[in-house]
């Protein structure tokens, strides 16, 4: 372990194909010990915890409309409609209940 400055890894695209010894220098890390508490606690100041944001949950009006936003499902509803006006009322109902 080398006891040089870290490199965060946007600094090389590469860093993901380093072999195990290269990223254990490249992130100054030891095998067996870990990261030291210290530099642990100094990176999570540095570069925040180690978490995504979750998205907040869509609401199943909004999924719905996404749904029947479609282009497809919107040339369907046109068929039912069609079916429908032509009197082919099994036939909308069909495609309705499909859609």
């Amino acid at each position: 372990m080398t006891t040089g400055t870290w490199v965060p890894p946007e600094a090389s695209p590469e860093w993901h194909a380093l072999s195990v010894e290269a990223c254990l220098d490249r992130f100054d890390v030891s095998a067996r010990a870990g990261l030291a508490e210290a530099e642990a606690v100094r990176r999570l100041e540095r570069h925040g915890p180690n978490a995504v944001a979750e998205a907040p949950p869509r609401s199943l009006a909004s999924m719905i409309a996404a749904q029947l936003s479609d282009f497809m499902i919107l040339v369907l509803l046109g068929a039912a409609v069609v079916a429908g006006a032509v009197g082919e009322a099994k036939d909308s109902l069909v495609i309705v209940v499909i859609v």
